[in-house]
């Protein structure tokens, strides 16, 4: 163990903290290798190499509580280490701006049709 000793009262055990550092920096460096982004994909958005699946998507997803099951059964090029280098790459890359409003989808579908008029009802 390597420690850094500060007076008679601090002793850094800095072996265990340059381990992390180094795993954090290599996890980082295999992810940004697995994302690419090209504007004719997806207009740009960052997604994993040789697919079409967007990483903030997969990583937000994952904060918002899907599971790496879920993940792994409605996208089958993922895999559990993709997974992990999805949460990596979208801590080191934020997202910029205001979010996207997504559709609200909990309602039921509205049709500008009158179904009376189909029906002969009210005719």
């Amino acid at each position: 163990m390597r420690t850094v000793k500060a007076g008679d009262y601090l002793i850094v055990d800095v072996a265990a903290a340059r381990k992390e550092i180094e795993k954090a920096v290599k996890d980082l460096t295999e992810a940004e290798s697995d994302v690419t982004a090209d504007p004719a994909v997806l207009g740009g958005e960052p997604v994993f190499k040789d697919t079409r699946i967007p990483v903030r998507l997969v990583a937000t997803m994952l904060r918002d509580g899907a599971s790496e099951a879920e993940l792994l059964e409605g996208y089958p090029k993922l895999n559990a280490r993709r997974l992990e280098l999805a949460r990596v790459w979208a801590a080191a890359h934020p997202a910029v701006g205001r979010p996207k409003k997504l559709p609200d989808r909990s309602g039921t579908l509205r049709s500008s049709v009158s179904l009376g008029k189909l029906s002969g009802v009210g005719a």
